[in-house]
């Protein structure tokens, strides 16, 4: 997995760092490739930061002077566009489009970080960059695929060691930061789920810091959804009313109770993806930029008889 990711930005002539624990990457040797020992402490963003550091002299990415910007690809992933020329950017950090599964739309996740940072990578997992108030950027020409949620061996893998990660900062901290916490929701199950995902929600730092700026909560929103408490996605499309999943989340709710959905919602739904104007940080089935108004129909009738709402 981890030379398909290096094969992939050598295929677009870039440089690759890659960050290695305890031993050199396995696979063969590649041109263009450097390794950076990384001490790993089940910290994602700290791993991360320590190879921005090791990289901040000489750098080795993406930009026309001589590698201004960091592009990061996870060992499950792959680039899978990026333009023919020069990038000329202006911006501390940077968003790019990533397909997390062939059934959803690419939504923009923050890769491309400034070669000698000082803004620094946070959480232990869903790592993020502080945006600031400049916000961050959306780069449509690159493009990522990951392959993580393709093989469910390496699925549950993946899930048993974000559940050690989440058990070892509890013990460290005597407390969950919020990816953390959406970490703890999405394993819950039965009745221990609502007040998880409620707890995820309400998390003193999972608010946007800007107005405008993207909201983590969407997940634990559209969740809630599932099990009757909608009012937290209503407040989140008051702030910003082109989320897709939660409009989503919530027609399939309105379908359950009163068997018919909410027209003017239904309405602005289509309206959004027909017209290209819905935030493309929150990802939401492929199948409805594709279908038109059928395939949008089709989705919600299937969903709200199947409890699908989740894979929004």
């Amino acid at each position: 997995a981890a030379n398909r990711a290096v094969v992939s930005a050598r295929r677009f002539g870039l440089d690759v760092v890659v960050g290695a624990t305890g031993q050199r990457p396995r696979g063969a040797a590649l041109s263009g490739v450097h390794v950076v020992p990384v001490s790993w402490s089940d910290d994602f963003a700290d791993a991360r930061n320590q190879i921005a550091d090791a990289l901040a002299p000489r750098g080795a990415a993406v930009g026309r002077n001589g590698g201004d910007y960091l592009l990061w690809i996870d060992t499950d992933e792959e680039l899978v566009t990026f333009p023919g020329r020069d990038l000329a950017l202006d911006w501390p950090s940077l968003a790019v489009r990533l397909i997390d599964r062939d059934d959803l739309t690419a939504r923009a996740a923050q890769r491309l970080q400034r070669r000698a940072p000082t803004a620094r990578w946070r959480g232990a997992i869903h790592e993020t960059l502080p945006t600031g108030a400049a916000g961050v950027a959306l780069v449509e020409s690159i493009l990522i695929r990951h392959h993580g949620y393709d093989d469910p061996r390496r699925l549950a893998a993946k899930r048993r060691r974000n559940a050690r990660i989440v058990a070892r900062a509890r013990a460290r901290r005597g407390r969950d930061d919020f990816a953390l916490a959406l970490e703890v929701a999405r394993a819950a199950r039965g009745g221990e789920a609502v007040m998880a995902w409620l707890r995820a929600f309400k998390h003193p730092r999972a608010a946007p810091t800007r107005p405008g700026g993207f909201d983590p909560r969407a997940e634990a929103a559209a969740a809630l959804c599932a099990y009757g408490l909608c009012a937290p996605a209503r407040t989140m499309l008051e702030a910003n009313p082109a989320i897709v999943p939660l409009h989503l989340a919530l027609l399939i709710a309105e379908r359950r109770t009163s068997g018919a959905g909410e027209h003017a919602r239904l309405a602005h739904v289509r309206t959004l993806i027909e017209r290209g104007e819905a935030d493309p940080r929150y990802a939401y089935p492929a199948a409805l930029a594709r279908g038109g108004h059928a395939a949008l129909d089709a989705w919600l009738d299937a969903a709200s008889a199947t409890g699908n709402e989740r894979s929004a």
